[in-house]
């Protein structure tokens, strides 16, 4: 038997509490599971853009990557803006945006579209109700963390690597403006810029495959 929303968001009462703190680490792994749910694992993803479409293994990670990157900007912000539900809400919107845009083909991005309009509505929902905490626990520990290799501890290093962030550099929250395409070789948040994302994929350790 299915269980509904509210089913589940009492039963991540129950299991999380208050859940994680919004440290750099939790806000990492909390996008991996964000990106996995909305982005990674998707149709639009796995099978248009990869399987039947022009993306390479290497496209899969180095966009994995991207997308990553772009989700703990965005979970940065919405740490910040958490009393602002109609902040977090367009954050997430914006983000969902800068996923569907990443894809190939109007296809990709018509599919991507489609199954995930509704998930930052959700997201904002889940944070009203059971806190911020309870929803970065929610994508760490429930089922939408993978386990996968994009899973694993070295993760935060590799998707440091591909997008050409310094070791050790902490970045604060973005304004919840559009982000430029990747095309622009940068992230962009507005006003604030995030750093040349040129570094080739040889540069990313090599055993590490999608």
């Amino acid at each position: 038997m299915s269980m509904s929303l509210e089913q589940i968001m009492e039963f991540a009462r129950q299991q999380w509490g208050e859940g994680l703190e919004p440290s750099q680490g939790n806000i990492h792994e909390a996008a991996v599971g964000l990106v996995s749910n909305w982005y990674r694992n998707t149709n639009a993803v796995e099978t248009l853009a990869h399987a039947e479409g022009p993306w390479s293994d290497e496209d899969m990670l180095r966009k994995n990557a991207w997308a990553t990157e772009l989700a703990r900007l965005a979970i940065t912000a919405v740490a910040e803006r958490v009393d602002d539900l109609a902040a977090v809400q367009a954050l997430l919107e914006s983000l969902l945006d800068d996923l569907r845009a990443m894809l190939p083909t109007d296809e990709s991005k018509s599919d991507l579209r489609s199954e995930k309009q509704g998930a930052p509505a959700l997201a904002t929902d889940w944070i009203a109700t059971n806190g911020l905490g309870n929803w970065l626990a929610f994508l760490t520990k429930g089922p939408l963390y993978p386990s996968s290799w994009w899973g694993t501890p070295r993760y935060p290093e590799i998707v440091d690597q591909v997008n050409g962030i310094p070791r050790g550099v902490r970045r604060s929250a973005p304004s919840i403006d559009h982000v430029e395409p990747e095309a622009t070789g940068s992230v962009q948040f507005g006003a604030a810029s995030w750093g040349s994302r040129k570094t080739p994929f040889a540069h990313v350790n090599q055993d590490l495959r999608c």
